[in-house]
């Protein structure tokens, strides 16, 4: 007699078979699906869609392999047209719930377009504005700023968005004017992200809101409650990051996705101090330019593996002389360039750390092909890293190569758009395109702004001699401005003298006695004023401070194969430009 057990039955039918063979293929199915939506930039919704489809048509072939299982069974019945037809029925409904849900949220925006190269590119545009600080303590505030600055960091990875840098929405930190006008004042931007950070005791609360510049409607809003943990916290900032770009239909390649994942460090404490570094190091002045390097210092005791720290490090040390004229070049190279390289050593995927290396290698060691190996990384590894397009900008400049600096700097500028820093470099770069009036906008903007940069107004006055139309007043004003701001008794009678070292042949005597009493009373040296200044000052005395800026690895070096090759031609013929140009290592040919 034969077994008519429930299990001989399933065997006689062969459902496992069929079950397996169908889970099997259900999966192929699936994740080919989910990778052509990705490559087409489908809705959303489809990923889920097709994965309760498969789900549901695993139990339609259960049903369909019991009725047709055995030899003989040829029609469906009245029974399995009952049951196939409830699923049916089971599964439409919940497709049609998840594609509500899902259309009021996707009907927002219109998928993006494939990245494309250069400066007129399509790609979505996102500006992450301040996290306001919710704790109770006022001295937790650099925390939400901590998380604004990661979660621009993971968004920069991106090679598919571009992302306004956090200098450019610090402005926004207090008022806040309407979305429409804020997208309008960054140069464009689609989305805006806005958010809020709070630490009580062992507890973290993130909220995150993406909203449509546009349209003033809001895409998605979350809220992350986590124990406070380094892994907590990378976990959060990386699910808010994947989820700007999914909502703007944007592929995160698979490098990219690795990058934004990576942990940073371990321990807490170490991530503190960090934050506390870069907060500090934001605001750029003598004083918290040397907090950040304590924060720093502290990090790394706390976490000697700790990457990002070292690459804070060197960033607050190699920018250190610029706005510390008592600081030498020497008395902080070394340090500097061994924190990058530490760093380096640590994660060599991290955009910023090539990114410093190229700056060093360009600034402060001559070594041009390194400077812009490790500037064409960073910008692989962070496409929308400002400062790395800025300093390759630089870069292709002091090589001659102007047309694609400007091409950076604009990029750069576009990233950055309210730096003073990114106005200064537009302006030097379109001087050397020649186009002095668009240029003088951009100077103007830096002089108005506050803090001031007292080189941009020593490049803004001097254009202003060389650059038609000549505007010797202003070149005065600017000058006295200059002066002022390192502390020079009289800077009117410095900026008159300088302005006429210019123009009367007789008057070289006076300037120089002036470079020589500005010198002692403020941190200006001479190689300061002549090489900013750039007056025809006698050949001899112009070899002697550039063979002592040589020696001393001053920051204007590289910049003076270029300067003078454009506003004095004439030392190019002296026999001592030859051994400098060797000196530098300089690839170009200004000649």
């Amino acid at each position: 007699m034969p077994d008519s057990s429930l299990w001989q039955r399933l065997k006689d039918r062969k459902i496992v078979q069929w079950g397996l063979a169908y889970l099997a293929g259900a999966w192929v199915f699936v994740e080919s699906a989910s990778l052509v939506a990705q490559q087409f930039h489908w809705p959303e919704v489809v990923g889920p869609v097709v994965t309760i489809l498969a789900m549901f048509g695993f139990f339609v072939v259960l049903v369909i392999a019991w009725y047709h299982g055995e030899k003989g069974q040829q029609w469906v019945s009245g029974p399995e047209l009952l049951i196939i037809a409830l699923l049916l029925l089971i599964s439409g409904g919940v497709l049609s719930m998840l594609g509500g849900r899902g259309s009021s949220k996707d009907s927002a925006i219109e998928p993006a377009p494939a990245p494309a190269g250069g400066l007129n590119d399509e790609r979505p545009v996102v500006a992450v504005l301040p996290f306001r600080s919710l704790s109770s303590d006022p001295e937790h505030a650099y925390f939400a700023d901590g998380q604004q600055d990661e979660i621009i960091s993971k968004l920069s990875k991106i090679s598919g968005l571009k992302v306004i840098s956090g200098t450019s929405v610090e402005q926004y930190r207090e008022a806040r004017p309407p979305i429409p006008q804020i997208a309008a004042e960054l140069g464009g931007v689609d989305f805006v992200l806005e958010g809020s950070a709070r630490m009580a005791g062992d507890q973290v609360r993130l909220i995150a809101q993406l909203i449509d510049a546009g349209k003033e409607g809001h895409l998605w809003s979350e809220e992350f409650t986590r124990t406070l943990t380094t892994e907590n916290l990378f976990a959060v900032q990386t699910e808010i990051a994947e989820q700007i770009a999914r909502s703007m239909r944007v592929v995160i390649r698979p490098e990219e996705k690795t990058r934004i994942e990576a942990s940073l460090t371990d321990d807490l404490e170490a991530y503190d101090l960090y934050l506390l570094g870069r907060h500090r190091w934001r605001t750029r002045s003598v004083e918290t330019i040397r907090e950040a390097i304590g924060y720093f210092e502290a990090a790394i005791e706390r976490d000697s593996l700790f990457a990002l720290a070292y690459g804070g490090m060197a960033d607050a040390l190699m920018v250190l002389p610029l706005y510390d004229l008592n600081v030498e070049t020497l008395d902080v190279y070394e340090s500097a360039k061994a924190a990058a390289l530490r760093a380096l050593e640590l994660n060599s995927a991290l955009g910023e750390i090539h990114s410093s290396l190229g700056y060093l290698a360009q600034t402060y060691e001559w070594a041009w092909s390194a400077a812009e190996r490790h500037l064409l990384r960073a910008i692989e590894l962070s496409p929308n890293y400002a400062a790395a397009h800025q300093w390759y900008s630089t870069v292709l400049e002091w090589l001659g190569r102007n047309d694609e600096a400007l091409e950076q700097m604009e990029i750069a500028f576009s990233l950055d758009p309210m730096s003073n820093v990114m106005a200064w470099g537009m302006a030097g770069r379109l001087y050397n395109a020649g186009r002095g009036i668009e240029a003088r906008t951009y100077s103007e903007k830096v002089r108005q702004a506050e803090p001031s940069i007292p080189w941009a107004l020593a490049d803004y006055a001097a254009d202003l001699l060389k650059q038609e139309p000549v505007d010797s007043t202003m070149a005065r004003e600017v000058y006295a401005e200059f002066f002022s701001f390192f502390g020079y008794p009289d800077p009117t009678r410095a900026a008159d003298a300088l302005v006429a070292v210019g123009e009367y042949a007789d008057s070289m005597e006076t300037y120089l006695a002036l470079m020589d009493d500005v010198a002692d009373q403020t941190a200006l040296d001479r190689t300061d004023l002549i090489f900013y200044f750039l007056p025809p000052v006698p050949a001899d005395v112009f070899f002697d401070v550039l063979e002592e800026a040589v020696d001393h690895r001053h920051m204007f070096v590289p910049s003076v194969p270029e300067v003078v090759g454009r506003y004095h031609p004439d030392l190019m013929n002296h026999p001592r430009w030859d051994e400098f140009i060797q000196r530098i290592q300089y690839p170009g040919s200004l000649k």
